[in-house]
């Protein structure tokens, strides 16, 4: 089983020599922590207090990529809605039928409204 102190050195992806310096200890006395010796209560308050906040970090940054890949899957949402609309816009006036056309002006108003309130 890893160590919980290396682990979280790994996670910061730093040297041990630049963990130590973060913990206020020295190279050596990071070592024997990472080697299984006894934390005492000061540096232990760091670790996990520096463990909080890459875990925090790493969930603020999962959540703006779900954010990226939601607002991306509604924009493939919504070009593939107006590639559909523009065949059935062609079909419409291809047709001449005056009623269908203002039946068409008519949905494309209250779509342009959803769009707008959406943004």
């Amino acid at each position: 089983m890893e160590n919980p102190v290396k682990t979280l050195r790994l996670a910061y992806g730093k040297t041990q020599q630049d963990f130590a310096q973060m913990l206020g200890c020295g190279y050596s006395t990071l070592q024997g922590y990472e080697a299984g010796r006894s934390i005492p209560p000061t540096i232990r308050e760091k670790l996990v207090g520096l463990a909080l906040e890459k875990r925090l970090g790493d969930l603020a940054a999962d959540i703006k990529q779900d954010v990226r890949d939601a607002r991306q899957g509604e924009d493939e949402e919504l070009e593939s809605q107006r590639r559909e609309i523009h065949l059935i816009v062609d079909a419409v006036f291809a047709s001449g039928d005056a009623r269908l056309i203002e039946a068409l002006r008519s949905a494309a108003r209250v779509y342009d409204e959803v769009l707008s309130r959406r943004r």
